[in-house]
Order: structure tokens, then C-alpha cells, then sequence
């Protein structure tokens, strides 16, 4: 079996009694197959976004949305805050300029 980060030799894929050959076909059709799986799932998640879009949301909305959900509460809630923090001193900048 070859090494992490290295190539195995050609030879070893066709000697009688090598496993490698099989394990290797073994492995691609795994791959394919996962990869079939994946272009399904991803044509079922567009399909989802198309039926929200067609109710009237905005999806780039809810593609945040989802975005934000997957992340930590505490990680959110922090960002929210700077966000607030900078808005409001944008604000009061704006607010002290004289024209």
C-alpha cells in the first residue's frame, strides 16, 4: 500500500493476487456514485430555493439566513453588535459633519 503523499508504483496494480486494482475500482465507484448523490441532493436544494422564491421571498435573504443559522449564537450575536457599534458611529459622524 503506498504511503500518504506518495504515488503507488503502476506494477503493484497488476500483479496476480494484488488487491490494489480492486480496492481502487472500489473506491472510483464509491466516489461516482457519492458524486450522483450529490448533483441529486444539490437539484432537490435549488428545487427548495426555486418553491420559496415562487411564494414571494427575497432568496438571497434567505440564503443568509440559512448561512446565519449554522453558525454560533455567540459568534452571531457578537457580529450584530459591531455591526450596531458601526452603524451607530457612521451615524453620529454623519450627523456632526457641517456642509
Amino acid at each position: 500500500m503506498a504511503k500518504k503523499g506518495t504515488t503507488m508504483d503502476p506494477a503493484d496494480l497488476s500483479g496476480e493476487g494484488s488487491n490494489s486494482a480492486a480496492t481502487l475500482l472500489s473506491g472510483i465507484e464509491t466516489i461516482l456514485s457519492l458524486e450522483e448523490e450529490k448533483a441529486d441532493v444539490q437539484a432537490r436544494i435549488k428545487d427548495e430555493f426555486n418553491a420559496i422564491k415562487s411564494t414571494g421571498f427575497d432568496v438571497k435573504i434567505v440564503r443568509k439566513v440559512i448561512a446565519r443559522m449554522k453558525r454560533d449564537p455567540d459568534e452571531i450575536q457578537e457580529e450584530d453588535s459591531l455591526i450596531d457599534t458601526y452603524e451607530q458611529a457612521i451615524e453620529n459622524a454623519k450627523a456632526g459633519r457641517q456642509f
